[in-house]
């Protein structure tokens, strides 16, 4: 093959060739999917004609950023023939042309070298790179760009000049217990640090590539966020491992049962740099018994504040938070799937546990909204959850109904205990004049029937019974289903009153 299409073949043979078609080999049996064999199934030539390449294109220009971090545009050629056709194949599957990266010597920093794979094959017509960077920041690179297999093969390209800047590095976590793993209070886990690029969150694989070493402390991310006596206790600062790029924390444990994040914190000696990151949420549990699951609530709370600014890429944070309040109210009842939204920031849950312990939860949760609910949010904020409750879709606190605004008139607004009292007050009055009304309408409708019959005739049965199924209210007899959203305002309400 390669013979061909460098144009030896037919010299070696001492004939003109007018063209060549060739069958690769088919891929191993076991390799089902593989496009050959379904065209070999359904009748499709696997023939191809070869193709005499007659220049390399630079198909894709390198775009550079920072050192350590592979290009965001990687190189890619392709080849062409004396037709301009694009040449499909080059070489074999299994041994196809292959282009080297060589970076020129005459770059602002003598130190630099190509990272990443800096060798690519031919594939469909194309030879695209995947990971190739520079270790160091600097200008005035240039790469080559060779054909060197074949070796006969004289086809080369050379990138425009270059810079590179300097590392935008962050520290990060690349393993911690998972959320979902039943990790007890007080058992020993491990938590790994790496050292990464700001932007991409890539790790950086040759730490030591400018001489530094490193040093990296471990700790709870917010302790405010953190339920109340929380400690992480263990080998907290550990020095990198050069080779592998990495801090290994093996042998920490935290105390109290709740949701955490880790926070690293890394420094380079020559003092050059100093990195933060923060850790995915941690679960920790207990063997405390829990209530029954008897019943479960919906709940929704509310943050009047900008989503982007607050909640956006820590939705897992807030949810931690929350958890671990609830906690602190009791640590029996179960909270569950979590739900941090946009409206401003909206957080969504279940409660479930015994209705007795869940609606003293819930009154507590009511009674801190009402009050004025703050807690400690990423980075150390305090803010406070607007005077907003939803249970099952029943509002039970909302300061943004348009009865506790006042109108914009000034004076003092009720309380939303006050409106729902008022709401109630109405609504058992429209329901006993409903009453009156229908007990009138049947009335009516008797005196009716009875003067059609003759006097002294006795009710009927039916008429009998068309008077027992009515009830009191108004309705079929029977109890309403409501839900419990509103069972919990009904009874929140009756205790207010």
């Amino acid at each position: 093959m390669d013979a061909v299409q460098l144009g030896t073949l037919g010299a070696e043979l001492n004939l003109t060739i007018l063209g060549i078609d060739v069958q690769e080999p088919l891929p191993p049996p076991e390799n089902s999917t593989d496009s050959d064999w379904a065209n070999l199934s359904n009748g499709t030539s696997l023939l191809s004609s070869i193709q005499i390449p007659s220049r390399m294109e630079y198909h894709m220009p390198l775009s550079a950023e920072r050192e350590q971090q592979p290009f965001p545009t990687q190189p890619a050629f392709s080849m062409y023939d004396a037709a301009d056709e694009l040449v499909m194949i080059l070489g074999s599957r299994a041994d196809p042309w292959k282009i080297r990266a060589v970076l020129r010597a005459g770059g602002s920093d003598a130190d630099a070298v190509l990272i990443g794979n800096d060798v690519s094959g031919f594939k469909d017509g194309y030879c695209e790179f995947e990971n190739l960077g520079v270790s160091h920041s600097g200008s005035g690179y240039i790469i080559d760009f060779e054909v060197f297999d074949p070796a006969q093969a004289v086809f080369a390209d050379v990138s425009e000049s270059f810079s590179v800047s300097a590392a935008e590095l962050a520290a990060g976590f690349s393993e911690v217990p998972d959320k979902d793993a039943a990790l007890m209070a007080g058992d020993t886990f491990t938590a790994v640090v790496d050292i990464r690029d700001f932007s991409s969150q890539m790790a950086v694989e040759d730490i030591a590539w400018k001489g530094h070493s490193w040093e990296a402390t471990v700790s709870i991310y917010t302790p405010g966020m953190a339920p109340n006596g929380s400690v992480l206790t263990g080998t907290l600062t550990k020095t990198f491992d050069v080779a592998d790029g990495i801090a290994t924390f093996d042998d920490l444990a935290l105390n109290v049962r709740g949701r955490y994040a880790l926070h690293a914190s890394v420094t380079s000696s020559p003092s050059d740099h100093s990195l933060s990151g923060y850790s995915s949420v941690i679960e920790v549990v207990s063997d405390k018994t829990r209530q029954s699951e008897d019943v479960s609530y919906n709940v929704t709370l509310r943050l009047e504040q900008d989503y982007d600014s607050l909640a956006y890429g820590k939705e897992e944070l807030i949810e931690a938070l929350v958890y671990n309040y609830l906690l602190s109210i009791d640590e029996t009842a179960r909270y569950s799937d979590f739900t941090i939204s946009r409206g401003s920031v909206m957080v969504l849950f279940w409660v479930t546990g015994v209705q007795s312990e869940i609606d003293t939860i819930l009154a507590t949760v009511e009674s801190d909204v009402t009050s004025g609910l703050s807690l400690t949010f990423p980075g150390g904020s305090s803010q406070t959850f607007s005077q907003y409750l939803e249970v099952d879709s029943a509002v039970i606190v909302n300061e943004f109904s348009s009865g506790t605004t006042g109108g914009g008139g000034g004076g003092p607004t009720e309380s939303p205990a006050n409106n729902n009292k008022a709401v109630i007050i109405a609504a058992s009055i429209s329901a006993v004049f409903l009453v009156i009304l229908v007990v009138v309408i049947v009335v009516i409708l008797l005196k009716k029937k009875n003067a059609k019959t003759a006097p002294g005739d006795d009710m009927s049965s039916t008429q009998a019974d068309d008077m027992a199924r009515i009830s009191p209210s108004g309705s079929a007899s029977g109890p309403a289903e409501d839900t419990p959203g509103k069972k919990y305002q009904a009874d929140q309400q009756a205790q207010k009153a």
